[in-house]
């Protein structure tokens, strides 16, 4: 009789043992897919963000190049130093082929402007071309990464 009590017992705190042990396995395996949901989720939004910041710099350079004679236009000095500031951020977040063809669009805009000690440009009308045309390239790196990211993100949540 005695053995059937301590035994009910030993049964009795093996299965609470057991419902805690699993309780907290599944907690932590929740918190874990969640927080790296999240990270997934930032990360593709700090991504978005930076190839705006990225695209909207080499915008203003095109259009300071373009209109530097007009009053209130930024100095293309200023808008190569934003385009490089922001290819550095990108280099952090894009995948290789977003960061070579980005770094072949600062190259371009380099290509088409010959600086001097005081940043004056002399016209380089191809080189200026060429930019559109490797931005145009790289915009469309960058939306086939995006689309990638977000269709792998739906098929993810999806359970087949």
């Amino acid at each position: 009789m005695e053995d059937v009590r301590v035994l009910v017992a030993i049964v009795g705190l093996s299965g609470i043992l057991a419902g805690a042990v699993l309780t907290t396995l599944t907690s932590f395996a929740t918190g874990y897919l969640s927080r790296r949901h999240e990270h997934r989720r930032w990360l593709l939004d700090r991504r978005l963000e930076i190839y705006v910041d990225f695209n909207r710099a080499v915008s203003n350079w095109q259009k300071s190049r373009s209109r530097a004679d007009e009053p209130g236009m930024l100095d293309v000095k200023e808008t190569t130093r934003e385009t490089l500031d922001a290819l550095t951020r990108l280099h952090l977040v894009a995948p290789r082929a977003v960061s070579e063809k980005a770094t072949a669009v600062l190259s371009q805009m380099l290509t088409a402007m010959e600086f001097t000690s005081d940043w004056k440009i002399n016209e380089a009308g191809a080189a200026t071309s060429q930019v559109h045309v490797v931005s145009a390239e790289l915009l469309a790196l960058q939306q086939s990464d995006v689309q990638s990211r977000q269709e792998r993100r739906r098929a993810r949540a999806v359970p087949a």
